[in-house]
């Protein structure tokens, strides 16, 4: 077993420049981070999570290595030069808007309707072993693009809300994606959907796509509904019309759901909300 001091004089013996240690909060969760830069003078350098997996590692040079491996495979093959990743080009390219605990960080953010959920701009990408990035925009990265925060919030709406990145699919259709053909699909034909972008990550934030959510409910019926924040990646929906269970009930639901299956760093709110779509 290791720990993060013992991993940071393992990375500077091995030539990297400079190696911080800090708390940092992710979705209202404190963990500990370690910083990398090869050089000094890098503007944006990777922060690695310093995990249980990591700390159960036999040694602080299994832990490096471990590290290093990951720095390796989460290369973005489009972004060669870091002062590329801020440019106001690519911030305008990238940005999206994300969904999170309401928090004290200092980023671009704005409150919601739903209390304790607050949206914030980040920018995203792939890497090249499948997994993805995601950094959060705050004033600094936008006053060196040049770039105000009216202007990236139209453009991030524009980004986020584009008429076919919003996915909603009802719950037994999950169900089939996870489990195959369903030997009994009337077990899994509850009156409740999911609320998703197309690669369902960070795709929370499709609940605030107004006008998508209300075609999709008129269509079918609804005036109102339930709305279940399963994660910052997706809600789930129950219409008020058919649902047999109460606000308590659903309340009930939420916590249970975040207590047994939602990392915390995932967990978006503890409770149910209700949303009018006949106004």
């Amino acid at each position: 077993m290791t720990n993060e001091y013992e991993i940071k004089d393992e990375l500077l013996t091995r030539g990297y420049a400079e190696v911080t240690i800090s708390d940092v909060v992710k979705n209202s969760v404190r963990m500990t981070g370690i910083t990398i830069r090869k050089n000094k003078d890098e503007i944006i350098s990777p922060c690695i999570y310093i995990t249980d997996k990591i700390r159960n590692l036999e040694n602080a040079k299994a832990a490096c290595d471990f590290i290093e491996r990951r720095l390796v495979r989460s290369q973005d093959p489009d972004i060669g030069d870091p002062c590329e990743l801020i440019s106001k080009e690519n911030i305008l390219k990238r940005v999206a808007i994300g969904v999170q605990r309401s928090s004290d960080q200092e980023l671009i953010k704005r409150s919601t309707e739903f209390e304790g959920i607050e949206q914030f701009l980040f920018i995203s990408g792939d890497n090249k072993d499948g997994s993805s990035w995601k950094v959060k925009l705050s004033r600094a990265l936008l006053d060196n693009a040049g770039l105000s925060e009216n202007e990236v919030w139209e453009r991030a709406e524009k980004n986020t809300f584009s008429e076919e990145n919003i996915c909603i699919k009802p719950m037994r259709s999950i169900f089939e994606e996870i489990l195959g053909k369903l030997d009994d699909p009337n077990e899994y034909d509850v009156p409740m959907y999911v609320v998703s972008n197309q690669k369902r990550l960070n795709g929370a934030v499709q609940i605030f796509n107004k006008k998508a959510v209300k075609e999709w409910a008129g269509s079918h019926g609804y005036d109102t509904l339930f709305m279940l924040p399963s994660s910052i990646h997706e809600v789930i929906v129950l219409p008020v019309e058919v649902s047999s269970m109460n606000f308590e009930e659903l309340n009930l639901m939420v916590r249970d759901i975040n207590a047994c299956e939602v990392n915390p760093i995932d967990q978006l709110s503890d409770h149910a909300y209700m949303i009018d779509l006949a106004g």
